[in-house]
């Protein structure tokens, strides 16, 4: 597994993640998706838990994650294989869950932090 990915290229694979609308590409794209893109993802779940983004709504958030703690441990748990986390990523309940969030709320806190470090 990747334990680090360069600067230019974390951008580029967040705006791959967010650009899929509907739940069919994103499964086809997660099961097709080298593990770099699946390394992205849990470090974006894992600096979530770690509480690094300042995120606005932060309890209705973490309010409708709690059924699903124990998925979001394991995708930002290192220790966990890719073949895992692809499998938890592809779960139902994740995609209904997690990916909104991720499309609208980290992926864009990320790449906004990513632009001001440029600047």
């Amino acid at each position: 597994m990747p334990s680090e990915m360069s600067n230019e290229e974390m951008p580029w694979r967040l705006q791959e993640l967010k650009r899929f609308k509907q739940s069919s590409h994103k499964i086809h794209f997660l099961c097709k998706c080298d593990e770099k893109c699946i390394f992205v993802l849990s470090e974006l779940i894992r600096s979530f838990l770690d509480n690094k983004f300042k995120i606005r709504n932060m309890k209705r958030i973490t309010r409708k994650l709690f059924p699903l703690r124990f998925n979001l441990r394991k995708l930002a748990d290192s220790k966990v294989s890719v073949k895992a986390k692809r499998e938890i990523l592809i779960d139902f309940g994740i995609r209904a869950l997690v990916y909104p969030i991720l499309q609208k709320v980290l992926i864009p806190t990320v790449l906004m932090l990513e632009q001001k470090k440029k600047t």
